[in-house]
């Protein structure tokens, strides 16, 4: 028995392209069937109350969208994409107690060190920390194993001999690495730091730092006073 060829079909039900057949729309070759999410459905924590309006991007594509009841209490809407590939689980309560276990698990969220860590990878990692053009910037990147773990970040330093020691790299033209990292006071860091500046005096010619050191003056105040265009005599001259 033959079948009577499929006519394009029009109107305001149905747009250009769009085919009726046997009661339903046929977009091209392909029969475009949606998911049945009955109420009731889980997806993670989160359980469907009922489908919301699709919310349709700029470029005309329209996702559809469910509103979800979450284990802790919250109802919030999500893209059923993102349910169905588990990218959503939950209201954001399940990210927040991962995060809250990432922290606390080596119980030192809030120490020295821990403060250390997550400076490093914020002016690596952030464009708007204000340090960034000074390391992400130029190319100043954390290794994957202390990025990812501060755990393996603090087995490799260890804890901070004093008040007084920050995190150093030794060779300021790559990055934050165990071979490239060392515990060093501020005055050993400004020896290291690639804009250090030199100054000859007497004959002899040290950084900035070493002339701070050796003069009891402040590097600060050192600094200072050549910003006011002190001569490198006044500078060094208590």
């Amino acid at each position: 028995m033959k079948t009577a060829p499929v006519k394009p079909f029009c109107s305001r039900s149905g747009a250009p392209g769009m085919h009726w057949l046997g009661g339903g729309f046929l977009w091209g070759s392909t029969m475009r069937k949606q998911m049945d999410v009955p109420t009731g459905t889980r997806f993670g924590r989160l359980v469907v109350l009922k489908e919301m309006p699709a919310h349709t991007s700029p470029t005309g594509k329209r996702a559809r969208r469910f509103q979800c009841k979450c284990d802790c209490g919250n109802v919030t809407t999500v893209r059923l994409d993102s349910l169905r590939s588990g990218a959503t689980q939950s209201c954001g309560c399940l990210q927040k107690e991962r995060q809250a276990a990432a922290s606390t698990k080596h119980g030192m969220y809030g120490t020295p060190e821990y403060s250390v860590w997550q400076g490093m990878n914020k002016r690596c990692s952030n464009p708007n920390e204000p340090d960034f053009h000074r390391y992400g910037g130029r190319g100043i990147n954390v290794c994957d194993r202390w990025r990812e773990s501060f755990a393996a970040f603090f087995t490799d330093m260890g804890p901070r001999p004093s008040p007084n020691h920050t995190i150093d790299r030794i060779d300021n033209s790559k990055g934050y690495s165990p071979e490239n990292c060392r515990w060093t006071t501020w005055t050993v860091q400004h020896r290291n730091r690639r804009d250090n500046r030199l100054l000859t005096f007497d004959g002899r010619t040290l950084c900035l730092a070493a002339w701070a050191e050796e003069t009891g003056i402040g590097y600060n105040t050192l600094h200072g006073r050549l910003a006011r265009g002190y001569t490198v005599e006044q500078t060094l001259t208590p």
